[in-house]
């Protein structure tokens, strides 16, 4: 229930049910922070998704005085490494990329914790490098 409502407050465009709007209700009635906590996030979101960094001074700053514990945290830690978070708001560019290899190496890694001496994840990874990608002729 609660990830339903962060994914209804982060992006309500993609959840239509009508239940997600009483969900969003019964939040905002029930618990005064919650308004103050929405705003927050949805104006994070909005500044995040559209490479502008001018507000984000703002908006840390509105995330510091909000009273709300888990926020000020948050904002502390953005702070304390402006110009990278800056320069991810700023560019296009992504290291999803390669944090995705570094992720499946660990992976292969873990997996054979003392099993095996180097070759056999050098074997691995290369053997997954090389494999042909799928193509599709016509006939």
């Amino acid at each position: 229930m609660s990830s339903t409502l962060s994914w209804a407050v982060l992006v309500p465009s993609t959840i239509r049910a009508p239940e997600v709007g009483a969900l969003l209700e019964a939040g905002r009635a029930a618990t005064p922070k919650f308004v103050q906590v929405e705003r927050l996030l949805t104006t994070g979101w909005k500044l995040l998704a559209g490479h502008e960094a001018q507000p984000l001074r703002g908006w840390l700053s509105d995330l510091e005085q909000s009273g709300i514990k888990e926020l000020r945290a948050f904002a502390v830690g953005l702070d304390r490494d402006f110009d990278a978070v800056r320069a991810a708001v700023e560019t296009a560019y992504s290291n999803g990329r390669m944090e995705g290899q570094i992720n499946r190496l660990k992976t292969i890694k873990r997996g054979m914790y003392g099993r095996a001496g180097l070759d056999l994840p050098k074997a691995r990874v290369l053997h997954q490098a090389q494999r042909p990608t799928a193509s599709v002729t016509k006939r």
